[in-house]
């Protein structure tokens, strides 16, 4: 037992000075809770036919929407700016924010053209039967990039194949469909809506089942802007009249 007190006492006095010791500093920084903003909706479409937008900018000085010829929206509280518009007409529409200057689509609406220079915002007041999202078959539209030996760089169209295309081997009339100005292969299967006015238009009985090709006619991807307003509204509604 004699030899045995050493290192119990040794270890006794470790225990107490561990126990005396200052907790030992931490390396890492205590974690930055991140300040989210509240929640926003945009575009919100009333049953009325008129839209609100909104926006967080809460260092904005001035926001505004170029929905109606450009309406300003109110700040408010906490930070989201605010305007509501219309009623506007059954259809698509393009939209962007100005903050301060700058322009921008807007970060809580998902639904987008990609145009020749530049993207917008889109936003549908429903009310067009022709084009009008409906439980209707509908066909698919999808995206082929390919290599073009003319111009010598790779390009892209979209491509629609109406209900039941992959379950026979019947040939289909093809229907090559150009955009407007400053638009591109991506204009009419978003902002157009051709996929819809055509399972519409083929579930009334009023076209037959085809396949529409969408190129893009510009020749290069940065193509000068158009300040043609209104252009794609007009081509729209002439559409159903010109595949029935």
């Amino acid at each position: 037992m004699r030899f045995l007190a050493f290192p119990i006492f040794a270890l006794f006095f470790a225990c107490q000075l561990a126990a005396q010791a200052p907790p030992a500093a931490s390396s890492a920084s205590p974690a930055r809770r991140v300040q989210r903003g509240p929640v926003v909706v945009s575009p919100e479409v009333l049953p009325d036919r008129r839209v609100t937008v909104r926006l967080y900018a809460p260092q904005a000085q001035a926001v505004r929407v170029s929905l109606d010829g450009g309406v300003s929206l109110t700040k408010g509280d906490n930070g989201v700016w605010e305007a509501t518009t219309g009623p506007l007409d059954a259809g698509a529409y393009r939209y962007t924010f100005s903050v301060d200057g700058a322009t921008v689509t807007d970060p809580r609406n998902i639904e987008m053209e990609r145009m020749q220079v530049m993207t917008r915002s889109i936003l549908y007041v429903p009310g067009a039967a022709f084009m009008d999202t409906k439980t209707v078959p509908h066909g698919a539209v999808a995206v082929v990039n390919y290599y073009s030996n003319v111009l010598m760089r790779f390009r892209r169209f979209h491509i629609y194949t109406p209900p039941g295309y992959e379950a026979n081997q019947q040939k289909y009339p093809v229907l090559y469909l150009l955009h407007g100005a400053n638009e591109s292969d991506d204009s009419w299967s978003t902002v157009g809506r051709g996929s819809f006015i055509l399972d519409n238009l083929i579930a009334d009985g009023k076209a037959v089942p085809m396949i529409i090709v969408m190129p893009n006619r510009a020749p290069r991807s940065n193509a000068s802007e158009s300040r043609s307003s209104g252009v794609t509204a007009r081509r729209i509604h002439h559409f159903p009249q010109r595949v029935c």
